[in-house]
């Protein structure tokens, strides 16, 4: 949802989309473990740290940039 967010915002200019985007990011980093600062990304049985694409740190991560960048492209997507 984020990265529509992100996507939606960069084709349209619209505050909301950025904002919608970020409200996303806050709710990703409340639901992690950790701490704010240095977060953790759990696996989906939430049992351990997962570094994965679609539950884990590097997709997140991903996200996080291009919300940074305010846009950009996809990782790990054609551009």
């Amino acid at each position: 949802v984020g990265e529509l967010m992100v996507d939606a915002a960069e084709a349209t200019s619209a505050e909301e989309f950025r904002d919608a985007a970020e409200t996303v990011a806050l709710l990703i980093l409340s639901r992690s473990g950790g701490t704010w600062s240095r977060p953790v990304f759990p696996d989906p049985g939430l049992a351990r740290p997962s570094a994965t694409w679609a539950g884990g740190s590097a997709g997140v991560l991903a996200f996080f940039r291009r919300l940074r960048d305010q846009g950009g492209p996809r990782l790990g997507l054609p551009a």
